[in-house]
């Protein structure tokens, strides 16, 4: 019932950092479809690191300083980072 107005992605996607208003520029524009129902978190995170910052903020074009400030922070939430320790 939680996502009853919003779509599931969307709704998960700002557990990540991703405000939903963003994701409505991100939909708008195009770039990915949120009300897909086979859209899940995963493809969807896999989409955006796909994608990249950069092609995303051409892409989408509706962007202010704020929305590129949260979006830097969502990308550093979701890079794929190799721990050297790990090694």
């Amino acid at each position: 019932m939680s996502h009853a107005f919003l779509p599931r992605v969307v709704y998960n996607l700002e557990e990540y950092g991703m405000p939903r208003m963003i994701s409505k520029k991100i939909h708008l524009a195009g770039v990915l479809n949120f009300e897909d129902d086979t859209l899940d978190l995963h493809k969807a995170l896999e989409s955006f690191r796909t994608i990249g910052q950069e092609g995303l903020t051409r892409s989408v074009g509706d962007l202010d300083d704020f929305d590129m400030y949260i979006l830097r922070y969502f990308y550093e939430g979701i890079e794929f980072r190799r721990d050297s320790s790990v090694l």
